[in-house]
């Protein structure tokens, strides 16, 4: 299964602007040379760690284009994509009629990037759910991807993904990566979460976007507090990993 994808991804003012224009040239001259580095991968590893963190590997020229005309006043946040128009917006399969999509719907979505809202629980079953996943299974770490049983480590000095390479990996970054992995792919040990997935609701409309075989590749919670701006649209056909440098 996928999330609905955004058409487009488009380019973020940073909030404080450079103060010189000097500034704004080195950091575009900066970004072409990370920017060419990049795409010579032979050479990598024979590059300082400090630099092979800041290449930007996973950039097109779309991105890389933005940032440095703008002197690094505007760039992607994420993977600069449009997710592709299907040959026919007709259902990929047929499904019981309470589930059925029109073609329109299917066009809206991916002009658009979502569709809905469905109901999915019960209104009589949210909040003994609700109890459940956020009061007991947030709480602890997954059986099947746990750090205190070993099943990841830190690396001590440096590590890419995490942490930027001039940090080390302490105790606060521990701290705070062991409870975010407590929200991703808890589906895999929780029956309940991953009956949410299984519902036809879920999987009888994702299959006519995408075809009868359906891969639930991951799961993660959102954190939406009360009285916050909830969540914003975001793209699920493809964007740049926790470290702003590869492509999914």
């Amino acid at each position: 299964m996928t999330t609905a994808s955004i058409p487009q991804n488009k380019p973020r003012q940073k909030s404080k602007k450079s103060n010189t224009s000097n500034t704004g040239w080195q950091f575009s001259l900066k970004l072409v040379v990370f920017y060419l580095l990049s795409k010579l991968k032979p050479i990598h590893r024979f590059l300082p760690e400090g630099i092979r963190s800041q290449l930007p590997m996973g950039w097109s020229v779309k991105m890389l284009w933005v940032a440095f005309s703008s002197g690094g006043r505007r760039f992607f946040y994420d993977y600069y994509c449009k997710l592709k128009q299907p040959v026919s917006y007709a259902p990929k399969v047929q499904v019981p009629e309470q589930f059925k999509l029109t073609e329109k719907d299917i066009e809206s979505f991916y002009w658009n990037g979502y569709m809905g809202p469905f109901d999915l629980v019960p209104e009589g079953e949210i909040d003994a759910l609700r109890a459940h996943l956020v009061d007991d299974v947030l709480q602890k770490e997954s059986e099947v991807f746990s750090f205190a049983n070993g099943d990841y480590i830190f690396e001590e000095e440096h590590d890419g993904i995490l942490t930027n390479w001039d940090e080390p990996m302490n105790e606060t970054y521990k701290s705070f990566y062991i409870n975010y992995f407590k929200k991703m792919n808890r589906h895999f040990d929780d029956s309940q979460l991953m009956d949410l997935f299984k519902h036809p609701a879920v999987t009888e409309r994702a299959a006519q976007l995408l075809g009868s075989d359906l891969l639930l590749w991951r799961t993660t919670f959102f954190d939406i507090q009360p009285h916050s701006r909830g969540t914003e649209l975001h793209q699920g056909s493809a964007w740049l990993y926790e470290n702003q440098q590869e492509p999914i």
